[in-house]
């Protein structure tokens, strides 16, 4: 996504501009998507808030920086399990798909169970730890 900085806003008021919209984002997915596409949607958008703050450290000062960094990276952090659980399934899906011919049709059964298992574990711990629309919107 292309981001377009208004001319007679100040440096200030565009970056918060921009950082509403990913945040908006970020509270949409959590909406509409199911959780784990929404946990992938919002790592990407933590990232571009992260980015953000980069490209304008200078104009917020390296304290302010680093606090916006740190927050956004740990939330992303705290994600990332179960993001890597959807990869994996994702990946035994394409392997299925590319190979499926030359292995049995329930050679990869076990090992999917047991990553679905553990991922909505995770989602449950997750919606039980916090409310990410909190998080979100607090701050």
């Amino acid at each position: 996504m292309n981001y377009k900085l208004e001319e007679g806003l100040s440096v200030k008021k565009n970056i918060v501009s921009v950082a509403e919209t990913e945040v908006s984002g970020c509270i949409y997915s959590l909406e509409q998507l199911p959780l784990h596409e929404a946990i992938h949607d919002i790592r990407k958008r933590l990232k571009k808030l992260r980015a953000l703050a980069r490209l304008f450290r200078d104009e917020m000062g390296e304290e302010e920086f680093k606090n916006i960094n740190i927050f956004y990276r740990d939330l992303g952090r705290d994600l990332a399990p179960i993001r890597d659980l959807t990869a994996h399934l994702e990946t035994i899906e394409a392997i299925k798909a590319r190979y499926g011919d030359h292995i049995y049709a329930s050679f990869f059964n076990s090992l999917n169970k047991e990553i679905l298992k553990q991922r909505d574990e995770l989602e449950k711990e997750l919606k039980q730890k916090t409310s990410f629309q909190n998080i979100f919107l607090n701050n």
